[in-house]
This record gives structure tokens, sequence and C-alpha cells, in this order.
């Protein structure tokens, strides 16, 4: 599974798809400010906002405060995120439970 895959099961839109691998892409092993992150993906802020509300949702970015708040990629709240969402609706029908 790649970044594209990723973005496909949080956006059915092309160009939303884009933004959020661009905004993946950007944080990367790096732990940015919002204007940092804004200045890398040459985003306006209010797109940008948006993009990090969609990631955050799913887990991929998590916002830690310090000195400044920065964002960085979160690979095992997204694998939880995954497994609550999908591989539950999975488990529930092989145990013969209805979906919730």
């Amino acid at each position: 599974m790649g970044l594209q895959d990723v973005a496909r099961l949080l956006s059915h839109y092309t160009s939303t798809q884009k933004g959020l691998i661009t905004v993946m892409r950007a944080v990367g092993t790096d732990h940015l400010t919002f204007d940092q992150l804004r200045r890398k993906t040459n985003m306006s802020e209010r797109y940008l906002r948006y993009m990090i509300t969609i990631l955050r949702s799913h887990g991929i970015v998590k916002g830690e405060r310090s000195d400044t708040y920065r964002y960085r990629l979160s690979p095992e709240a997204f694998a939880e995120h995954v497994k609550v969402k999908y591989v539950k609706a999975i488990e529930n029908t092989a145990k013969g439970k209805a979906d919730a």
C-alpha cells in the first residue's frame, strides 16, 4: 500500500488526494510548524488547514506542543484507526454479528 492508496481511503476526489499526499510527504520525518508546512507545500492557509483536519481525523498526523505547535506523521495511530474502522467490520462478520 502506498500513499496514493492511503489518500484514496480518505477522499474520493483526485485533487484532495493529491493535496493529502503533498502534506504527508512534506511532513515526512520532520516535526514542522504550520508556517513551515505552508511554505513547504505552497498551499493556502485555508486549504492546508482542511488537509490537516482530514489527516488528523484519521490519525495520520498528530500535533505536538513544545515551544511551538508542530505536526508529525503518526503511523501507529493510523494503523489503529484502520483496524478499528475496517478490520472490525470483517471481524464482526466472521463472528456472525450484524453490521453496526
